[in-house]
């Protein structure tokens, strides 16, 4: 018989925010409009991650996206059921 693991959305948005807090030039998450203290990782209704960054200035986004994705799809697999990952820039830190 075989059994399935279902991860909870909260827990899926935990985890990547703790990915992506730990990757070099991301300073924090924000929201939509900026404000660092409202960092956000949302997952849509298609199951899509939505993450708004706040980088450091001169950070290169592509290599942050980059090791963001490898990281969250090594951490979960196919296991969270995430069929793709959306990160905006919002704004240049220090």
């Amino acid at each position: 018989m075989m059994g399935s693991v279902t991860i909870a959305d909260s827990v899926i948005t935990d985890a990547v925010r703790h990915i992506v807090l730990n990757i070099e030039g991301v300073v924090a998450l924000t929201d939509k409009a900026g404000r660092w203290r409202r960092g956000r990782v949302a997952i849509t209704r298609d199951r899509k991650l939505v993450i708004y960054l706040l980088c450091r200035y001169g950070a290169n986004t592509n290599c942050i996206y980059n090791k963001a994705a490898d990281e969250i799809r090594r951490f979960f697999g196919d296991t969270g059921n995430i069929h793709g990952i959306v990160m905006y820039v919002v704004g240049i830190g220090d």
